[in-house]
């Protein structure tokens, strides 16, 4: 948890920082004001997912709390064999890795461009990137719910760099031409008027 946590906290600043200062697009018919409370809106929202994320790793990081998460809870006795049984926050570990690649899926269908270390990737890449993050997430996922170590291992290489690749893909040289791309590449999303 304290991993999902610091990735949140990461991801949510991240989010929030560049949202508030990046340009957001002109749209006829939308007053300036309704554009800059969505900026707000956004800023405020990923600014909550960054507290929880503090909130997280104060709470999983005290004494009783990582007791109440050890094998067999806080109060019971240490058995032989108790270390192979799965401790809750791998289990919402895997089944978060193992649902979200139903997005990835989704991503896939709708040939929606792909963000990769700073670069936009469109036509048959993008799909090809988000099958590569959902085949990765279901190998990972049943991994760590069956308590393999290379998923352990794979899962913290895997969230670094998902947190790299939003870093790089958020900064702002060449943030507004990235933009500008999937604007081009998702006109349903992006209407122009």
């Amino acid at each position: 948890f304290t991993v999902f946590a610091a990735i949140l906290v990461l991801i949510g600043v991240s989010a929030s920082v560049t949202i508030s200062i990046m340009p957001l697009p002109a749209q006829p018919n939308v007053s300036q004001s309704l554009t800059h409370n969505v900026r707000l809106g956004i800023s405020a929202f990923y600014a909550l997912l960054a507290a929880i994320g503090v909130w997280w790793l104060v709470l999983f990081n005290r004494r009783s709390t990582k007791a109440y998460f050890a094998p067999g809870g806080p109060d019971a006795p240490s058995a032989p064999g108790a270390s192979s049984t799965r401790q809750l926050g791998i289990s919402v570990i895997g089944w978060y890795l193992l649902t979200g690649c139903l997005a990835m899926a989704a991503a896939v269908v709708f040939r929606r461009p792909a963000f990769l270390l700073g670069a936009v990737l469109t036509g048959w890449e993008g799909p090809a990137v988000y099958a590569l993050f959902g085949l990765a997430q279901v190998l990972l996922g049943r991994g760590l719910l069956r308590l393999e170590e290379w998923a352990r291992v794979g899962a913290l290489g895997y969230f670094a760099f998902v947190a790299l690749n939003a870093a790089l893909t958020m900064t702002p040289p060449g943030f507004a031409a990235r933009m500008q791309i999937v604007q081009r590449e998702m006109p349903g999303f992006f209407p122009r008027g």
